[in-house]
């Protein structure tokens, strides 16, 4: 049975160690501290925030349909949910359609930049390696931890 205590660690550690292979951090490299206080909102959670705070036009789909019995109706809201959970069409919104980059960058600010935000035990681990071989890493993450 494949688990995570069969996958071989060892040769990437290794290679990490020697300075052949670059990090490449997704999403959830900075979604585990234990403290969900000190831990970056989600892409989704936040694009959902900021569609509720600037009424994205799905957002208001999604009130009004949320409680549909009707098949159609609820493909709709579902779909207007999965719009409001995206974080780059969102705020591409609010930036684009309403012309709002300053409060978008002041409430982008707010959730990732003037909350102190925890670094997480492979935060810790990429660092000790670093401080023994500088290398690049590549985050998908648009929290600061890296």
């Amino acid at each position: 049975m494949n688990t995570i205590r069969n996958f071989p660690f060892d040769p990437i550690a290794k290679d990490l160690r020697e300075g052949k292979c670059i990090p490449f951090l997704g999403a959830g490299a900075s979604s585990f501290p234990s403290d969900v206080e000190a831990k970056p909102p989600s892409a989704r959670a936040l694009a959902w925030e900021l569609a509720k705070e600037w009424n994205h036009p799905q957002y208001q789909v999604f009130c009004d349909t949320a409680n549909s019995n009707d098949p159609a109706t609820q493909e709709r809201s579902l779909r207007a949910r999965i719009d409001c959970e995206n974080l780059m069409l969102v705020s591409s919104w609010v930036e684009h359609g309403l012309g709002d980059r300053p409060r978008l960058d002041e409430k982008l600010r707010l959730y990732l930049a003037e909350k102190p935000l925890s670094s997480n035990p492979l935060h810790k681990l990429l660092a000790r390696v670093a401080k023994q071989r500088p290398m690049a890493m590549i985050t998908t993450n648009y929290d600061d931890l890296i």
